[in-house]
Order: structure tokens, then sequence, then C-alpha cells
């Protein structure tokens, strides 16, 4: 009896382990049987004379080494089992190549595409992998040099003094947060770049985060108009001849349909006016309807009108805020910018100067080799392309947009299979 058989797998689960030829993504809440599911359909494509897949041809990637060899032991055991219900030559050697299987972290996978491609990107192939512990510590000082610098700057002092007036001394760990960040952000220069358009003391409302915001506030009041609209709708459905539905359109709809045909129309001051303007309406039970189906479009309602009131606190609506606080707090946006663009030459530095690399930098270097600065797939992408015939990836929920773009460039749009939390 082989393993499918002795595995008791529920119709979803053997509709994952046998789809073929595209791209699939398992997603489900923790403790189902997600990582199962991978293992098995490892074994289903290894067994399947009709294709004769090997296991040197599939990249395995979970997100720590002890989960890596879990899952290697995982197939083994699979494998096993199958050569012992099916004894076949085939099946033998992907058991002894196991080994040698891509099966491991991300993190691995682009030290070994780096360390194979050094001379590529003009780096000593006897580079470390820092500590954690030492990270930490060289974070530490060197955030202490950042801030000494920003002292020096003439043109930082002042917006540096105002960023740092009333904020506990924890606060300036903020930079190495935001430095954090960034190692997920796939365009990292042209994020300093954004941020610094952004902070600029230009007038916000002719600015393209405005335009950006004013578009974000449109579909926002279409969504709640929406909701409004469709809650009356229910309403009218299970009772016709209802009076409610009507009143409810004059108290809680027309205000929101009048506001979002001002904001769709690019009639940014005249609904800014009418929002100033706008009044909340109070909520009335319907007892046209059974209690229950009442509550629900009651709270419906609330949660609406809540999400609509709220645009009001906006920035883009407020003059004040507008006139007296967007110019210093520009200011401070942008010092603050400046201090991670410096912590994180600081950090880049040392790091060259210790031969040393952290995790973020693995998955930097793997995607630089994999992809140029248009995007398309270098001849390093390619070739692992042809290699890997089937690419799986566990805990998929965690994936950063980095890694992401890693596993893109090495996939074929057909060969992908991850599972996830929902």
């Amino acid at each position: 009896m082989s393993w499918g058989r002795l595995m008791k797998w529920t119709k979803e689960q053997q509709l994952a382990i046998k789809q073929r030829n595209k791209d699939i993504l398992v997603s489900a809440s923790a403790g189902t049987g997600k990582t199962a599911v991978l293992s098995g359909r490892c074994i289903d494509i290894l067994s399947d004379g009709t294709i004769t897949a090997d296991v040197t041809a599939m990249l395995v990637l979970t997100f720590t080494e002890a989960a890596a060899e879990q899952m290697r032991s995982r197939i083994g055991d699979m494998l096993k089992r199958e050569l012992a219900a099916k004894p076949d030559v085939h099946l033998r050697r992907q058991l002894l190549q196991l080994q040698a299987a891509d099966i491991g972290t991300i993190h691995s996978f682009c030290k070994k595409i780096i360390t194979q491609n050094f001379y590529k990107l003009g780096i000593d192939p006897s580079f470390g992998i820092i500590d954690p512990d030492e990270q930490n510590l060289l974070k530490s000082e060197l955030l202490e040099k950042t801030v000494e610098w920003a002292w020096q700057q003439p043109n930082l002092q002042q917006p540096l003094n105002e960023l740092l007036t009333g904020r506990n001394d924890k606060f300036l760990s903020n930079v190495i947060r935001v430095n954090d960040f960034l190692n997920c952000v796939i365009d990292r220069s042209g994020w300093f770049e954004k941020a610094a358009a952004l902070n600029s003391f230009a007038d916000v409302k002719k600015t393209s985060l405005a335009n950006k915001q004013i578009s974000i506030i449109a579909r926002k009041s279409r969504g709640v108009l929406d909701q409004l609209e469709s809650l009356c709708q229910l309403h009218r459905r299970l009772c016709p001849d209802g009076k409610w539905a009507d009143s409810f359109e004059q108290s809680h709809i027309a205000a929101v349909k009048g506001f979002t045909h001002l904001i769709e129309s690019g009639d940014f001051n005249e609904a800014a006016e009418y929002l100033k303007g706008y009044i909340s309406p109070r909520n009335v039970k319907s007892k046209e309807v059974e209690p229950a189906m009442a509550e629900l479009i009651n709270e419906g309602a609330k949660s609406a009108i809540d999400e609509f009131k709220a645009l009001k606190e906006l920035a883009v609506f407020n003059y004040k805020y507008l006139e007296k606080i967007h110019s210093a707090g520009g200011r401070q946006a942008a010092v603050f910018v400046e201090l991670v663009k410096k912590f994180d030459q600081l950090y880049t530095a040392a790091k060259k100067t210790l031969n040393s690399m952290d995790f973020a930098d693995l998955e930097r270097y793997a995607m630089q080799l994999l992809l140029d600065e248009q995007g398309q797939r270098t001849e390093t992408a390619l070739a692992l392309q042809a290699k890997y015939k089937y690419i799986f990836v566990d805990e998929y929920q965690d994936i950063n947009p980095v890694q992401q773009a890693i596993l893109s460039a090495i996939s074929c749009g057909d060969n992908f299979f991850a599972v996830g939390d929902i």
C-alpha cells in the first residue's frame, strides 16, 4: 500500500496534491496539515511515473533550519513508505539523493547562489553572516554616530531639535526600525526619494500626495455609499412595503451620495465644505423586520457612517493642519528621513569593513543577481528557472516583497506551490 493510500487526505488536500501545470497557493488556518500537504505533493510528483521528476530539480523553502530538516525527514519517511509498498529504482535514487536536495531556508538559498556567483557582484566570497547580538550592538553604536553627525549639520540642527523636543530617549530607536522596514522595500533608493518629496514644504493641496489622498477618499466614500445602499436594498427585499428604507435614504444615504458626487467630480473645495458641515444621523432600528436582521442592518449602517465621519479628521481637510502644522511637521519628518539615510550608509559601510552580511543583504544580493535594473530576469535567473522544475514554499504568509521578487524570478508561472496561514 502506497503512502497516498496510507494518508487520509480531504478532498481539498487531494486536489492541492494532484493539481499540475499551474501555480497553487494553499491557504488555511494553523494546524490543518498544510505542511503535510506540501510534503505529500513532493512525493506524489516524485512517484508519478509519467513525468519522472527528480528531487534535485525541486526547491523546497522553509523559514528555519529546524523546519527544513524536519521537512527533509518527512519527505524521506514518505519515500521509504512508498518504496516499501512499491519497490522502484527511480524512487530509490530519489531517496539516495535527498540529502543533497535543495531543502532549506530562503536565506540559505540566497547565500548559495551568492557564493556561486560572487564574482558577478564584486564581493569577497569569504564573507561571513553577522551574529544577531553583534548586529544589535553595531546598530546601537551607529545610531549614536548618526545623531552626532546630524547635530554637526547646520541645516539639520533646528529641525532635529524640534523632532526631539518632548519625546523620550527611545524615540530615536525608530531610525533602526525604519531601516529594518526598508529591508523589505524593493526600491530602497526610490523610497528615500519619495519620502523627501512627501516632506517638501509645498502646498500639499497641489502635490501628487494630495491627489492620491483625494483618490483614496473617493474610494472610501464610494465604499461607504455602496454599503449603505446595500443595507437599504436588503431591507426593501425583506419588507417591500415598509417605510423605514425611505427614511434611511434621506437620513443616511443622501448626504454620503452628495459628498461622493463632489469628490469624484474633482470639486475638492466644495467637497471639503460639504464634509465640514456634515452631522452624522442618529441610527433608528427598523421595527418592520425581525430583530436579528434589524440589528445587522443597524450595526452595518453605524460602522459605515463612522467610517465616513472619520474622513473629517484627515489632514487634507484640516486647514489648521495645513497652515500651522504641516511646515514644522514636514521639517521634522525630513530630518528623520535624513537620519535613516545616514544610518543606512554607516551600517552598510561597517558591514563592508567587517566583510559581513546580514539576512537582508543575502536577499538583496540574490535579487541583484536575478533581476537587472529594469526588473528583467538575468542569465543567472534563467539558469535557475531551468534547473528547478518545482518550487515549494512553506509559511508563505511571512514572505516579504524582496523574497517574493526572488521567487518570481526563478519560477515559470506554472511550477510554484506555496502553503500559508490565512
